[in-house]
């Protein structure tokens, strides 16, 4: 049986749905190529995890170390760099954005060909656990960045990687909140319309998904503000990623929003938060034109960053 392409899966009135998982994957394989150019907060918030492991890690040697969701690579070369030494299971979904991570990490490197201690598999990481079903894979170190939102039961996929852990190993993380997109959301408030974003989990139900005797959790929430040159840049720049994956499943524990705004409502929108007050920026050059300054349209971010370690 042949895959349903992506517009197909998409279609508002095709429930022929094929596995949200694949749906994610394919939709982000296909935008591999402009991944790095665009996904400026997902880097942002891989550099800012990177420091988070550099300054809080219990190991300075971590025998194991799993990354979810590698992507193209933005954590993944710091990974390698920092811990040589270790050995490194890569995971991804998305076959393309799995080979540019292993090009990306080996150029990182200055390699010819795949380190012994690195390997790259394309899995979810659901699939990844359901092959490792008693966890007698056990790692010492497991990072996720910008990865976790994606995920349909986070608090079963979080207490399973809890039970992957070592005792004493830790698992960093981040993912946006349900606080991100405020100024998108003011908008749709403002014109009636509805808020056709992704959901995403809130930070706060965090301090439910381990239990108590054999994790500890510190989380801490931030915002990232981005800004674009406008409303429709933003819309562009997550399509150009891979980030707009959107079908309309029976099961309303999916992700994925099924509203869908007409043309005319996408204008009106867009108009909106183009007229919103926002950041200007300094457009001068060498100070030439004091006076030069671009209206842009500002997005922000809420991120969770946060760390489990096990300890029983």
């Amino acid at each position: 049986m042949q895959k349903p392409s992506i517009e197909h899966l998409s279609k508002k009135n095709s429930y022929k749905i094929w596995n949200q998982t694949e749906v994610i994957a394919a939709k982000f394989s296909k935008k591999a190529l402009y991944y790095d150019q665009f996904a400026n907060v997902q880097r942002f918030a891989a550099n800012h995890l990177d420091n988070q492991i550099a300054n809080k890690v219990n190991s300075p040697i971590p025998s194991n170390i799993l990354e979810i969701g590698c992507g193209t690579g933005f954590l993944s070369r710091y990974l390698a760099s920092r811990f040589p030494k270790s050995k490194i299971d890569f995971i991804d979904p998305a076959d393309a954005m799995l080979s540019l991570c292993e090009k990306n990490v080996n150029e990182h490197l200055r390699l010819c060909t795949t380190s012994k201690n690195h390997n790259f598999i394309k899995k979810s990481i659901e699939d990844y656990l359901d092959d490792n079903p008693n966890s007698s894979q056990k790692y010492s170190l497991i990072v996720s960045s910008f990865t976790l939102h994606w995920v349909t039961n986070l608090a079963s996929v979080i207490n399973r990687l809890i039970g992957s852990l070592e005792i004493g190993g830790q698992f960093f993380f981040s993912y946006p909140t349900n606080r991100s997109f405020p100024e998108w959301k003011s908008v749709c408030q403002k014109l009636s319309l509805p808020f056709t974003g992704n959901k995403l989990p809130s930070a706060e139900a965090l301090e439910f998904f381990a239990k108590p005797n054999e994790a500890n959790i510190v989380w801490s929430e931030y915002s990232c503000k981005l800004a674009f040159q406008s409303a429709l840049e933003f819309f562009r720049g997550m399509k150009h990623i891979g980030a707009d994956a959107t079908f309309f499943p029976k099961n309303p524990e999916h992700i994925f929003n099924t509203q869908q705004l007409s043309t005319k409502e996408f204008r009106q929108l867009l108009a909106a938060w183009n007229q919103m007050p926002s950041t200007k920026v300094d457009t001068r050059i060498n100070n030439e034109k004091p006076n030069k300054y671009k209206q842009t349209v500002d997005c922000t971010y809420w991120l969770v960053e946060g760390i489990i370690t096990r300890h029983g």
